[in-house]
């Protein structure tokens, strides 16, 4: 647990149906509170963040080292002062509990397992029916002689001890997914878990310190190769043929799933980048493998920056910047008394008090933050530039500046005055890859936008849009009315703001899926299929597309990948694609594309784009597309030389594709439960027991 990527699992290993106890000193709380007191918060903080809702027990130890019992109840009322409005203790009884952990005698040690199996019987989950079989299952995996020394299987290895406790195959899929959901086992791709720390090795096996953390064997076999090894190490990437001697004792299907579960929660990102002869090498970027700065940044925030400092700098008299500060906190609003808001202003020395920065977030943002670089602007213009706490990248010659505040709990996102335009597109970029990172990774925690207004508050960008939009004169308390004008560009909408401020669980707003080749009026499809991406990407939706930033080498799992993190799907039709799409091959990537998108996508998210007059008609269309699209109204062909007319039908593709995925961010889809499939079944149920849940960890779904 000292290895910073611990820090990064824990929305694998924090469930909500668990329960936890936070212990800590009482020395430490008696002698240096802020210090105990910090430690406290930030895993109250990471508890509601991943697993809300949870019942949570404050456990003081060392309680022989403070044995005044006023002491106690000083400690004990501070605390219960301080955390009284906290989110962890909004649904569940605010409980603390002071023991003695030299002797396993202590009466208070014994309330601690009763309180532990009281908050457990409480919770609904407890509840929940689960088979006899299921249970004979997890006992014989968690248990067995046989699976002892074995932290993971193979789910195929789960069928067979399955089909031995005479569970039919049918129920595997659920029984891993309730056992996920309990903590039990821990399952992605095809490598089922039984200890969560064989899983923290694998993501260490290359994310660590290389001086400080050595793997002997791994690390011979990487010096093999100095210049991929130096490339890991000094720039953060990680070339494929690497992957082998990382996980010598993995499948290759175990691997894949490695790397599918790190992609997921934005540990690795796949993005093509080129060598010396020109061949595409899809690297991966390792943001947690980053150096902790930019040595050569002269503009860089700094650990003795003061959270006033960092506001007037903005106030200073040149004007030079415009920044924005993302604040992270798991309060649902701002205006609570605890966080000292006045009337539309929040004072900067309040801040870091209820604040919430979790270790990982913006190292994992930079994962979505070059990849929504690569998606707009692909590879033009200076390659960004990534560490642990800071971020630079160029827009139209613009440097863009992004610096973590850990003082304030805060990133900083600083751009020129005079850069108004790129103010507003990197707000936008910005944004989303921090809300994606936050939606994906940090479900409960809660992103507020601020603006500095004076040297010692900052407002509410919601605050100030809601004024701007009523044509109000904004006021922060008794200081004079702002000037809202000052804000204007992250006021301004952006093309697709209604999506990316829908739910960031989609990469990307379209998939683009399409024959290579030339159509029938002799022009490349390659060619035709970049052109649009560009313009959707120039319009500000996130488009994959195989040829910029979508594949690297492992395409079908990249073609399913993207398919299933797009919110729409657009076929470019040809006869050449509709041909491959209902011909006899059932290894054609057309075909698997769209079969893909038909079963994940849905047919109601899918767009057919014709280039062709021949593809235009859908009466003529046969096959799996007419099954699929006949219905379906399409508004433009690009077909034709006038590139006006082309110009003016991809603008139309543009407000088509926005429509679909605003109604798709507008569906909400209830997650399927398992439940007992036949009244025998339900006669042959059990509840869990309540001390299965005392002390596990594990993740939601």
């Amino acid at each position: 647990a000292g290895q910073p990527v611990f820090y990064d699992l824990l929305n694998l290993l924090l469930s909500r149906q668990s329960a936890y106890l936070v212990a800590f000193n009482m020395v430490d709380m008696r002698d240096q509170p802020p210090v105990c007191l910090a430690f406290v918060s930030t895993w109250l903080n990471a508890i509601h963040t991943h697993a809300a809702g949870a019942p949570v027990i404050l456990v003081g130890t060392h309680r022989d080292m403070v044995p005044d019992s006023q002491e106690h109840d000083d400690m004990s009322a501070k605390l219960r002062e301080i955390y009284k409005d906290h989110p962890c203790f909004k649904d569940t009884q605010f409980h603390v509990i002071f023991v003695d952990n030299t002797s396993s005698a202590d009466p208070a040690i014994v309330e601690l397992r009763k309180a532990i199996e009281r908050a457990a019987r409480k919770d609904p989950y407890c509840e929940l029916p689960i088979r006899p079989t299921w249970l004979a299952l997890i006992d014989f995996i968690r248990s067995s002689d046989q699976m002892q020394g074995q932290p993971r299987l193979d789910v195929a290895d789960v069928h067979f001890l399955a089909w031995k406790c005479d569970i039919p195959k049918e129920d595997v899929s659920p029984f891993l997914q309730r056992m996920h959901q309990q903590g039990l086992l821990l399952t992605f791709g095809s490598i089922v878990v039984r200890d969560p720390q064989w899983l923290i090795g694998q993501v260490t096996a290359f994310v660590r310190d290389f001086e400080l953390h050595p793997r002997p064997k791994i690390d011979i076999e990487l010096k093999r190769s100095p210049g991929l090894f130096a490339t890991l190490r000094e720039e953060a990437l990680l070339d494929p043929s690497l992957v082998p001697i990382i996980w010598p004792d993995l499948s290759s299907a175990e691997r894949e799933s490695m790397i599918s579960l790190m992609i997921k929660y934005h540990m690795l990102l796949p993005f093509p980048s080129s060598d010396a002869h020109g061949e595409a090498v899809p690297p991966y970027f390792v943001p947690g493998l980053l150096r902790s700065s930019l040595s050569s940044d002269t503009s860089a925030a700094t650990p003795q920056d003061g959270l006033d400092v960092s506001v007037t700098q903005y106030q200073g008299a040149s004007g030079d910047h415009r920044d924005v500060y993302y604040f992270f906190s798991v309060y649902e609003s701002l205006q609570i008394s605890r966080l000292g808001a006045t009337k539309n202003g929040i004072t900067t020395s309040t801040l870091a008090a209820t604040g919430f920065l979790p270790h990982g977030l913006f190292r994992q943002s930079l994962c979505a933050l070059q990849h929504r670089l690569l998606c707009t602007y692909g590879q033009d213009g200076p390659s960004p530039e990534f560490s642990r706490t800071q971020a630079r990248f160029y827009l139209d010659q613009t440097q863009v500046a992004v610096d973590v505040l850990t003082h304030m709990c805060a990133v900083r996102l600083r751009v020129p005055r005079q850069a108004v335009k790129e103010a507003h597109e990197a707000h936008h970029i910005l944004t989303a890859a921090l809300q994606t990172v936050v939606t994906d990774c940090f479900g409960n925690l809660r992103m507020h936008q601020l603006l500095p207004y004076s040297e010692t508050l900052l407002v509410s960008l919601d605050a100030i849009k809601t004024a701007s939009a009523s044509q109000r004169r904004f006021h922060v308390g008794r200081e004079p009315a702002l000037d809202v004008a000052r804000y204007e560009p992250y006021l301004a909408a952006s093309p697709s703001a209604s999506i990316v401020a829908s739910t960031c669980e989609f990469l990307y707003d379209v998939f683009l899926s399409y024959a290579h080749g030339k159509d029938s009026n002799g022009r490349e499809t390659t060619i035709t299929s970049k052109q649009i991406a560009a313009h959707l990407r120039g319009k500000g939706l996130r488009v994959w597309h195989d040829e910029t930033g979508g594949m690297s080498d492992r395409i079908l799992h990249d073609m399913a990948d993207g398919i299933e993190r797009s919110r729409t799907f657009m076929c470019l039709l040809t006869e050449t694609y509709m041909g491959k799409v209902n011909g006899g091959s059932s290894n054609d990537p057309c075909q698997l594309e769209f079969q893909h998108a038909v079963h994940h996508t849905s047919p109601q998210f899918m767009i057919a784009l014709p280039l062709e007059a021949g593809a235009a008609n859908p009466r003529a269309w046969r096959g799996l597309i007419s099954m699929a699209l006949r219905d379906k109204i399409y508004p433009v062909v690009l077909d034709g030389a006038d590139e006006a007319c082309r110009q003016r039908g991809m603008d139309k593709v543009f407000e088509e594709v926005r429509r679909r995925c605003e109604m798709r961010s507008s569906i909400s889809l209830a997650p399927a439960t398992a439940s007992p499939s036949s009244t025998a079944d339900k006669a042959l149920t059990s509840s869990m027991p309540a001390a299965a849940a005392s002390a596990q960890t594990g993740v939601a779904p």
